[in-house]
């Protein structure tokens, strides 16, 4: 018994040993003045940030940056109206972490484009009006995105491949152009109530008639609708 605790109490100091000398051999740090910090090292959590708008098409627009998706989480940092020279020029401050801004230019002829724009540096451009952004005219009646239908929801029609007849979509019922299929015609909701569209394909309207309903576009969607379609009052567009 003397020999097994006369065994623990030499593994206790020689441990003691290792430690007190690890402790040792640890450089410490007297106070902040001590720290070596690089000379490069940036202690800014923000970035100050310079972006430049073009409108190719001379339409004189709304333009407003947001730093995530807009109206889903996206708040509003900077907004304005283009000038003579259809530029719209902006500075703001931006969290160094954001990888990325939303942009949306509202033309003062109904034109509504949106753009995503990677910050890799401080100085961001932006093009709108040359075909190369997402848009959609006259669609005043644009809503922010929340729970809706899209393409793994439940349906009650499926509309056929390259269909070119009036849609008339009844009452509380919801209607899909499938991935890879085509609509081009009218779009009539002759009750009002819960009427949904879903293109998850592609769709051409030429005009909407009356009642109230709701057009979804999802991702893999795309909406082209006449410059001069003025929906009916209760319409709405998702995006």
């Amino acid at each position: 018994m003397r020999h097994t605790i006369l065994l623990w109490a030499i593994a206790i100091l020689f441990l003691s040993g290792c430690i007190k000398k690890e402790f040792e051999n640890t450089p410490q740090v007297e106070n902040f003045n001590s720290l070596i910090v690089p000379e490069d090292f940036d202690y800014r959590s923000t970035s100050d940030i310079e972006a430049t708008f073009f409108i190719a098409d001379g339409d004189k627009s709304i333009i407003e940056i947001y730093d995530g998706i807009p109206g889903n989480g996206g708040e509003l940092i900077k907004k304005g109206v283009t000038g003579s020279d259809n530029y719209y020029n902006a500075s703001f401050v931006l969290p160094i972490a954001k990888e990325r801004i939303y942009v949306v230019r509202r033309s003062f002829s109904g034109v509504f484009e949106t753009s995503t724009i990677e910050v890799a540096s401080n100085v961001l451009h932006g093009t709108f009006g040359n075909g190369s952004t997402k848009s959609a005219a006259t669609v005043s009646y644009l809503v922010s995105p929340g729970t809706w239908p899209d393409c793994s929801s439940s349906y009650d029609y499926d509309i056929p491949n390259n269909y070119s007849g009036d849609l008339n979509i009844p009452a509380n019922k919801t209607w899909r152009i499938d991935v890879g299929n085509s609509y081009d015609g009218e779009l009539d909701f002759p009750s009002w109530g819960d009427n949904y569209l879903i293109v998850c394909g592609t769709c051409t309207i030429n005009d909407v008639k009356s009642g109230k309903g709701t057009v979804i576009v999802t991702s893999t969607g795309v909406l082209n609708i006449e410059d001069d379609l003025k929906p009916n009052w209760g319409s709405n567009l998702i995006n």
